[in-house]
Formats: C-alpha cells, structure tokens, sequence
C-alpha cells in the first residue's frame, strides 16, 4: 500500500512537514501522526524505529536571473516508523528548495510495511 501523505488534509499532515523530520528544520516542535491511525480512527504514538538513510548524489546549488537562490538537492531521505498500533512504515521524501514559488522538490510517500507486535 503506498499513500502520498505530504499535503494531505485529511492525513492531517501539511506539505513539507515530514522532510523536516530528516534533518530540515527543528522535529522538536514538528506535529506529525501515524497517517494510518489518522484513517483507521485509533489515536497513537509514533516513533522512529532507528534506520535513517539519505542518498549520496552531488549536486550544485545556484542563483538564478534574479538573484534567488535554488537548493535542488536531489537526494532521497528515507525514514522508518513505527506507532502503537503496530503499524511500521517508511517514509521517503526529498528536500523542497527554499526558494519562493519554486515546485523542486518536497515530494514525500509513505509505503506501508505491515503491522508489528508492540509490548
């Protein structure tokens, strides 16, 4: 099962909210769920489940015609989950470039890896 959870209302998990949790921005103050939980009804904890993976690709930021600058890493970060429900899933997500108006970037899935024993 793969849901696309970065701007889904319903999920109640707003665009560019996950990629945070890889090292973008302070995942002390981020509000995230189990999107899963959010769908099936039951109120969960979440928690990493400790692998973290970032891919390796070089790449150069630049300023464009304007002076603006673009950072289009394209680099994948991959996280995995696990909430107390059981349900264990990987998120996979690419930095979204800071500059205003510009679409690079920001995508994010979810793939549903099955349900583990908790406790």
């Amino acid at each position: 099962m793969e849901t696309t959870v970065g701007g889904h209302p319903d999920l109640g998990v707003p665009r560019g909210s996950l990629s945070r949790t890889h090292g973008v921005g302070d995942s002390r103050s981020l509000s995230m769920k189990c999107p899963f939980c959010v769908e099936e009804g039951p109120k969960s904890t979440l928690q990493t489940n400790g692998m973290r993976a970032v891919t390796l690709l070089g790449y150069s930021t630049y300023w464009d015609e304007d002076g603006v600058h673009h950072d289009h890493d394209p680099n994948t970060h991959t996280q995995e989950y696990v909430c107390s429900e059981g349900h264990f899933y990987t998120v996979k997500s690419k930095s979204p470039c800071p500059a205003k108006g510009c679409d690079f970037g920001g995508e994010e899935s979810t793939v549903s890896n099955g349900r583990v024993k908790i406790g």
